[in-house]
């Protein structure tokens, strides 16, 4: 926080095509949250803002001038202003601040201009804040989750069919709808010379609850994955049953073997974990609660 207020968030919305995400400090719920207004306004070419970025290796925002060179719109309904400065690697979030101190614009990051082919290499483009405050806010607010594939830290995991075995199915790269089912088409192998793995995705299955109840169909469950000298890694499942899940965990490389994971749904994480085991033994069987 801009107080200095550290503490976990929870994505309550979330749409990659957009490139943004909404969240909900989990900290005290009484204090009161210092924050920017949203420009109503939009910005035109020449106008000066400020450009406050933020960067892991420095203790304070850095803050520069800039103009806006040029306005455009994008395919996915909205608009973008290219601003006479380069993005700087260092940089993990900036944002555009106008001369009445509201939120201008924010800066996206290279893979989200490059993924709705914006611009070119080296050059600094924001999303401007009007049509996020008109369009994406009022989505992201119904819990709207679209998440794709290919970024860091995030993997969907098909859910078989009853009675179906689960080494059988494959899910394609996800577009994820708000309680939308998973995809599932069978594997056609290839090489069938080829040795199979010496590891299997782990299964862990059990029963959740919310709130003292049994957790409702499209209620989802969020894993995290931690181990030392390894990032963070997430999977999620959806339920399909109430207050039943199934979560396959897969994983990048075998080198999370004994991580820690952590559950979490609704934005709660429940006292129950346990370790990623990839033995043929390894279906774990949990009770969770939230």
């Amino acid at each position: 926080m801009d107080d200095g207020t550290q503490g976990e968030a929870c994505v309550t919305g979330r749409d990659d095509d957009i490139g943004l995400a909404l969240l909900m400090p989990l900290v005290e719920p009484s204090r009161t949250y210092h924050f920017l207004h949203l420009s109503s306004e939009e910005p035109s070419v020449g106008q000066q803002l400020q450009l406050f970025q933020h960067a892991a290796s420095a203790r304070e925002l850095e803050q520069g001038s800039v103009s806006v060179v040029e306005r455009i719109s994008v395919a996915t309904g909205y608009d973008y202003v290219r601003l006479d400065a380069t993005e700087t690697a260092a940089s993990e979030g900036a944002v555009l601040i106008n001369g009445r101190g509201e939120l201008q614009g924010m800066l996206m990051p290279p893979p989200r201009l490059q993924r709705n082919e914006i611009g070119n290499p080296g050059e600094a483009f924001a999303i401007e804040a009007s049509a996020v405050a008109r369009v994406a806010l009022p989505l992201l607010r119904t819990g709207h989750t679209n998440t794709q594939n290919g970024y860091p830290g995030w993997s969907s995991v098909a859910m078989p069919a009853s009675g179906q075995d689960p080494n059988l199915t494959h899910a394609k790269p996800p577009l994820l709808q708000s309680r939308a089912e998973l995809m599932r088409v069978p594997l056609q192998p290839t090489q069938p010379q080829r040795r199979p793995p010496s590891y299997t995705w782990p299964l862990i299955v059990g029963h959740a609850t919310l709130e003292g109840r049994d957790a409702p169909v499209g209620s989802v469950l969020h894993a995290r994955l931690s181990k030392e000298d390894q990032p963070d890694y997430w999977v999620f499942a959806e339920l399909t049953e109430v207050g039943f899940f199934t979560l396959y965990v897969s994983v990048p490389n075998p080198n999370y073997s004994e991580a820690t994971i952590e559950f979490w749904m609704d934005c709660r994480r429940s006292a129950t974990t346990t370790v990623l085991d990839f033995s043929p033994a390894g279906r774990r069987n949990l009770n969770l609660a939230f």
